[in-house]
């Protein structure tokens, strides 16, 4: 598929997912939900420009007692297909939930979907741990932060997510993810371009913070 239309395709989907969860989250926190997407969006744009200058990755809503400073956090509500015969959400589903806030993270950076294929150039994950500590069910809104860790700079790069609940803020899973830079129209390792050693960059604060955590 071109890459314009196949990047058309993968607007139309997370646009319909996107309207689906936020519906069912707006349903649940009302206006407080409205503001703070407001905030979120009006803080991308201020500190995210095209341009991409460095910035705190943080939004509007968030809370100040994660592992990391400055996280980049999303609002996520639990779905009936996200439930297994043990009526708690999959593991698989986590994966999902740290693609999306990857992405949303990403995009914020000024490296939406669009413009990676415009590159040829994407992050393919190369290994994860993931250490699940609480279950979360139907019915939860959750909070998923990321944020970009020290790495080489040339073919890789790493993030860390926590999951949280909204309900008592404790953590469910935590989990580091490693990426690595391919040629999408062959799949090959490729080195990254200007423009992902300019944004895939770790706030100093988080190279600071970093040193002290234990290890998944």
């Amino acid at each position: 598929m071109p890459a314009g239309r196949r990047a058309n395709a993968i607007r139309m989907l997370l646009r319909r997912r996107n309207r689906t969860e936020s519906l069912a989250i707006r349903e649940k926190h009302g206006p407080t939900f409205d503001a703070a997407i407001k905030y979120s969006s009006a803080h991308a744009s201020r500190n995210h420009p095209p341009t991409a200058r460095r910035g705190r990755t943080v939004n509007g809503n968030t809370w100040v007692d994660w592992d990391l400073p400055a996280p980049h956090v999303t609002l996520l509500a639990v779905a009936r297909a996200d439930i297994d015969a043990y009526d708690h959400v999959n593991n698989a589903v986590y994966m999902t939930w740290f693609d999306r806030v990857a992405w949303e993270h990403s995009a914020a950076l000024g490296l939406p979907i669009e413009r990676c294929l415009e590159l040829d150039r994407g992050m393919a994950v190369l290994r994860s741990l993931i250490a699940y500590l609480r279950p979360a069910v139907l019915g939860d809104t959750i909070r998923v932060a990321t944020w970009l860790l020290p790495s080489d700079g040339k073919l890789r790069v790493r993030r860390r997510f926590q999951v949280r609940r909204e309900s008592d803020r404790a953590t469910l899973a935590r989990a580091e993810i490693e990426y690595a830079c391919i040629e999408l129209s062959s799949g090959r390792p490729a080195r990254w371009p200007p423009e992902f050693r300019e944004r895939y960059v770790a706030l100093d604060d988080v190279v600071r913070a970093g040193e002290g955590l234990a290890p998944l």
